[in-house]
């Protein structure tokens, strides 16, 4: 009865998904480092390359191919190199973004649906520290990306 007077009372902040989210990502940068991807991503940074080096939609210039899973991720790359930031700088920083903000549209998502802090903060929380967001976010793949976007179509 102590822990459920308990739990109405506690008001969860937008700091503290913000501390969470934060935390996310410093693990991600310290348990992974520079790690971009495996064989997926250098496939998708060399459309890119070719793309905004003006050789149209190939892994080999002049050989047009369709060889890329995800069209719109490799045309964010694009823009990255257009923008002078680089595919993998471009791609790192969209996938770091998109970690920081997964728990916190995660926590609002399940607010929707429960009414309850501690329990969306507690969701908000298991995001966050997800062995497989934050083995795959940092990369220059969409995974992060997409799970952001899709967790935000449903919100």
């Amino acid at each position: 009865m102590i822990l459920i007077n308990a739990q109405k009372h506690i008001k969860v902040k937008l700091w503290h998904l913000i501390i969470i989210a934060a935390l996310s990502v410093v693990a991600r940068v310290i348990l992974l480092g520079d790690y971009i991807g495996h064989d997926d991503a250098y496939i998708y940074l060399r459309y890119a390359k070719n793309i905004s080096a003006g050789h149209g939609w190939s892994f080999n210039p002049g050989e047009p191919s369709y060889g890329t899973t995800s069209p719109l991720w490799t045309l964010i790359l694009v823009f990255g190199n257009v923008l002078g930031f680089g595919a993998v700088n471009f791609g790192v920083l969209i996938s770091l973004l998109a970690l920081f903000f997964i728990p916190i549209i995660g926590y609002y998502l399940i607010s929707l649906f429960t009414g309850e802090d501690i329990k969306s903060f507690a969701y908000a929380c298991s995001l966050a520290t997800l062995p497989w967001i934050i083995r795959w976010s940092g990369t220059v793949m969409e995974t992060t990306l997409a799970t952001f976007l899709a967790m935000l179509f449903v919100y």
